[in-house]
């Protein structure tokens, strides 16, 4: 087996496959590597309802379309994972699936990586990192004071509401994921607690269409950092939208005037006591533990 590449790419999300897909159009050696499967995060962080925020005419990869014969779906998750999987065979990338990277170095020629995997060493002198910026669970620090009586899950391992214990439910961050929780566990019919700071939503349809249809016409989705006039506009809190039902607008407002509780920003726990910023208009400071799971 050839260990020795000119291009190294490191995961099998969008990112790993359109970057394989480009380098093999140019006739560019290369190898393309994943610690699992295509889509491998996609396969093991996702809760068992979810679907795609973006509607399928957004979602194509370079060379083949996604599910062109429903535009404007939101897919399943199961669906997104059949794509990736046939992208990577009808395209021909060179794939090796179950290798997970440990180290990149570069080594004393300063021209010449050093790639440590799980299935050995490999060497190149290009290394393209596609491993994404989101598959390590991230925790609010104040999270490992939580009651042992209660159960704590992060939005990777949460699948879906039974499995979570009878009693009320804390969910923390108010962005794509926390909001959807929110509102599955709600619909559940569990007493459901969102602790979330300001943030803003989308308008899901607008004069005929999507929200993403009218970011692309103007231009808007085509921005790269250099573009922009304010480098710290990258770090903006995106809007919420939902492609639950189809697609739908959400809104921290429709999911209070639902029964959802809001609260601002978790803060610690103190003893019994969840205490959170009083930062939301209309929260509360402090919740007794009435609540048996928390999500974050």
């Amino acid at each position: 087996m050839n260990n020795s590449h000119d291009v190294i790419v490191v995961g099998a999300g969008q990112a790993g496959l359109a970057a394989s897909y480009h380098l093999k159009q140019r006739g560019i050696e290369h190898i393309l590597l994943d610690r699992g499967q295509p889509g491998e995060t996609w396969r093991t962080q996702r809760w068992d309802s979810f679907v795609l925020n973006t509607p399928n005419l957004a979602n194509s990869l370079p060379g083949k379309p996604f599910y062109p014969d429903t535009p404007r779906a939101f897919e399943t998750n199961a669906n997104l994972i059949t794509y990736f999987e046939q992208y990577a065979t009808e395209m021909g990338l060179p794939l090796r699936t179950g290798v997970e990277v440990k180290s990149a170095t570069r080594a004393s020629d300063g021209e010449t990586i050093n790639v440590e995997t799980t299935s050995g060493s490999y060497t190149t002198k290009n290394l393209i990192a596609a491993s994404g910026g989101q598959n390590v669970p991230i925790y609010p620090a104040s999270a490992e004071n939580t009651p042992p009586n209660i159960v704590s899950l992060h939005g990777g391992t949460y699948r879906n509401p039974d499995q979570l214990p009878e009693g009320a439910t804390l969910v923390v961050a108010g962005a794509q994921t926390g909001i959807q929780l929110a509102e599955e566990i709600h619909e559940a019919g569990r007493t459901t607690y969102l602790s979330t700071s300001k943030v803003g939503r989308f308008r899901r349809q607008f004069r005929g269409s999507d929200i993403v249809q009218w970011l692309i016409k103007s231009g808007l989705s085509a921005h790269t950092p250099a573009s922009l006039e304010n480098p710290e506009d990258m770090f903006t809190t995106q809007p919420i939208a939902s492609g639950v039902d189809g697609g739908k607008t959400v809104s921290l407002q429709a999911l209070w005037q639902s029964g959802v509780h809001l609260l601002g920003r978790f803060e610690r726990f103190e003893g019994s006591t969840a205490v959170f910023r009083d930062d939301l208009r209309g929260g509360s400071g402090n919740l007794h533990s009435g609540i048996s799971g928390i999500a974050a």
